[in-house]
């Protein structure tokens, strides 16, 4: 169930990013990784601690627009 989840949070991310017109360099400079290891987690799969962490932080980041 933890990988279901995590493809979830992928997914949200992305369309998140296309709403945003964000790209993956953007995204790491936002959460302080590479954009190559943005891709590797979106594509690949990475879903170690640090990653999720950094990516939920990234979610609330791109939500917190409409939660105002």
């Amino acid at each position: 169930m933890p990988n279901m989840n995590f493809d979830v949070l992928k997914e949200n991310i992305s369309s998140l990013m296309k709403e945003n017109n964000m790209t993956q360099q953007q995204l790491g400079d936002v959460i302080g990784i590479s954009q190559s290891n943005v891709n590797k987690c979106l594509k690949c799969g990475d879903n170690s601690r640090s990653f999720r962490n950094r990516f939920a932080l990234l979610l609330t980041i791109l939500t917190k627009p409409l939660m105002n």
